[in-house]
């Protein structure tokens, strides 16, 4: 069932008004749904986080934004010495607060709890997204080199063997995110041709080779709906449904758009709904979908804009636009449950949903705010969370995720 949000003029303005209060007093507005939509983590919250300025490039900017190494801001986020400067991170995948590994357009880099270093990976170069399906097993596509990557271990801690599985480019769609729905499932999005698809692939050890590998068998699903022509992001769930977020097509203003894909009885067809358009509610495009089980679906995108759906027993899907008080463009979305939302953006924004209210969780180090966009986020078991983007790698690790350490 298709959902389609509406705004009037005085809607728009009351939102930019919650947006631009960086100095007044603390907005709380409720909308419909009774959902309260942001609350600021301290009364000086929009002081030191540097999203309370507009949206902004970092041209003609010293590195003076960035704080030393080893340093960490009131909320916990500690600066991390990168193996090379200047690099710009484009995901990352936190196995524990000792172990985590992220991706650069040249290289994989490892975390051992003290430092990073550069992994060993020769084909692992220009991987765009990352995706464990279990932690002795990574996966990473490269976008423009048709090739998955794949790193096995026997324990969490030790290095990670690699492996590559390579696509023809003449016949295959690119290989631009992946995505998982349990240990045995691997979803990855790509285009060929301005056609859009997703590969499911099934993982398997064959029974006469327990010592083997897996093995993956691909199923390649044409995305066949009209209405959106950019795809940011995906999420599969357990049920073989996937939720899609992105740029609908024949808009010149970037309007934003939530599919869902659903499998029908026909083999490897699914069908496609149209959920959410943000065409009459600020226009703006949707960067990123998650889900917590089968709790509410979060997507977001720029302006700060952060919708909520909870789904109907009828399978439609109600939606409620909740502000994260960001000027700039969210990017990355990561969640340990449904209270426990990470949000990261452009300008060093970053918010935190804890089940209530979005708040503010700030960069700042003394005098000295953090500019640099923010790529990607994610956490691992123990509530450490990576934040990673343009030259940064930010390190969070509390007992209690949704404040300070």
């Amino acid at each position: 069932m298709r959902v389609l949000l509406s705004s009037s003029l005085a809607g728009l303005l009351a939102l930019a008004l919650v947006h631009c209060s960086a100095d007044g007093a603390e907005p709380s507005e409720t909308h419909d749904s009774g959902t309260p939509s942001f609350v600021d983590a301290a009364d000086d919250a929009r002081a030191v986080s540097p999203d309370a300025a507009p949206d902004v490039s970092d041209a003609g900017r010293e590195d003076v934004d960035v704080p030393d190494a080893g340093n960490c801001s009131a909320d916990g986020w500690c600066r991390t010495q990168l193996p090379t400067d200047g690099v710009d991170l484009t995901a990352v995948w936190s196995f524990a607060s000792n172990d985590a590994i992220a991706a650069t357009a040249s290289q994989l880099i490892h975390w051992d709890g003290a430092a990073w270093s550069a992994v060993d990976a020769p084909d692992a170069e220009g991987l765009t997204s990352l995706w464990a399906t279990t932690p002795n097993d990574l996966w990473g596509v490269a976008q423009y080199g048709y090739r998955l990557v794949h790193g096995t271990r026997a324990a969490i801690g030790e290095p990670f063997a690699w492996s590559r599985i390579d696509f023809d480019p003449g016949t295959s769609p690119s290989l631009e995110v992946i995505r998982g729905d349990g240990p045995n499932d691997l979803w990855i999005y790509g285009t060929r041709f301005g056609s859009h698809y997703l590969r499911h692939g099934v993982l398997s050890v064959p029974p006469d080779a327990p010592g083997a590998g897996p093995t993956l068998k691909w199923t390649t699903i044409p995305i066949n709906d009209s209405s959106f022509r950019i795809l940011n992001s995906f999420w599969p769930m357990a049920d073989k449904s996937v939720w899609i977020a992105g740029m609908m097509s024949g808009d010149l203003f970037g309007s934003g758009v939530v599919l869902r894909g659903a499998p029908t009885d026909i083999a490897n067809k699914y069908s496609w709904s149209q959920l959410l358009t943000t065409a009459n509610a600020g226009s703006a495009a949707l960067d990123a979908v998650w889900q917590a089980s089968s709790g509410p679906i979060w997507t977001i995108g720029a302006g700060g804009t952060n919708f909520r759906g909870v789904a109907d027993t009828d399978g439609s899907v109600q939606w409620t636009e909740v502000p994260s008080n960001a000027t700039t463009s969210m990017r990355g979305i990561w969640g340990s449950s449904e209270s426990d939302v990470w949000v990261v953006g452009r300008a060093g924004a970053v918010r935190h949903w804890d089940g209530t209210s979005w708040k503010i969780s700030r960069l700042a180090v003394g005098d000295k705010p953090m500019w640099r966009d923010l790529n990607a986020v994610h956490g691992g078991p123990a509530g450490d969370i990576w934040a990673v983007g343009t030259g940064v790698a930010l390190h969070r690790v509390s007992s209690t995720t949704g404040g300070a350490p």
